[in-house]
């Protein structure tokens, strides 16, 4: 028997370990373009923050899962939560992906964004995927390499609040993972983004970048 490894918040490593880094791949490096050193918050196993290293940046991946960083090859690794980091470095980039942001918990954002905007350069730029606020959520299954990625009991009914399932199989194995988000319009990101003293710069779709606020003078 195979033991089906799940991290605290429910996500199943194996699975995690075989999705591509494609297409969130060729999205990071056209908004981290130009930068050297990154870190990746929630990096999981490794699925960008390795083929980044590979392509020479300097990575730090950061989870709180040990057995997520087992899979972590070429960045360097640290395991923390990421509301708990406080590391002395600062970095070029940092990356908040998986749509860590939807957390429903405000408290748990602002926390997520304050560590992000506390390891910044002060020319540096956070690079964050949410989930497209123009993009209703339905259910459906998709395959990214050899994973077979299906939403099911999609629950939009309370609105911006969305409850759902993710379930991942690969051949005979599956696993769920139920979770709840809220999405965050344009308004709501920005509004996000002050709280924790960062600007936007971009926000397209899925994808929002930012930089530090201009200190008043």
């Amino acid at each position: 028997m195979v033991l089906q490894v799940v991290t605290p918040d429910g996500c199943p490593v194996e699975a995690y370990a075989s999705l591509p880094a494609e297409p969130d791949l060729s999205a990071v490096l056209t908004h981290i373009s130009g930068r050297r050193t990154v870190l990746d918050l929630g990096a999981g196993a490794g699925r960008i923050a390795d083929p980044l290293a590979k392509a020479g940046f300097e990575v730090l991946a950061v989870d709180e899962s040990a057995e997520m960083l087992t899979h972590v090859r070429h960045a360097r690794r640290l395991q923390s939560r990421i509301e708990d980091l406080a590391c002395d470095e600062r970095f070029d980039a940092v990356l908040l992906l998986s749509h860590l942001v939807n957390t429903p918990v405000h408290a748990h954002r602002r926390a997520l964004l304050a560590t992000a905007a506390r390891h910044l350069a002060s020319d540096g730029v956070v690079v964050i995927q949410r989930h497209d606020p123009a993009g209703r959520l339905r259910a459906g299954h998709t395959m990214l390499g050899e994973v077979e990625i299906g939403l099911v009991a999609v629950d939009a009914s309370q609105w911006p609040i969305v409850r759902a399932t993710t379930q991942y199989k690969i051949g005979e194995r599956q696993w769920d993972q139920p979770w709840e988000a809220v999405v965050l319009d344009d308004d709501r990101m920005t509004a996000a983004l002050e709280e924790s003293s960062l600007a936007p710069l971009r926000i397209e779709g899925s994808w929002v970048v930012a930089a530090p606020a201009p200190r008043e003078r």
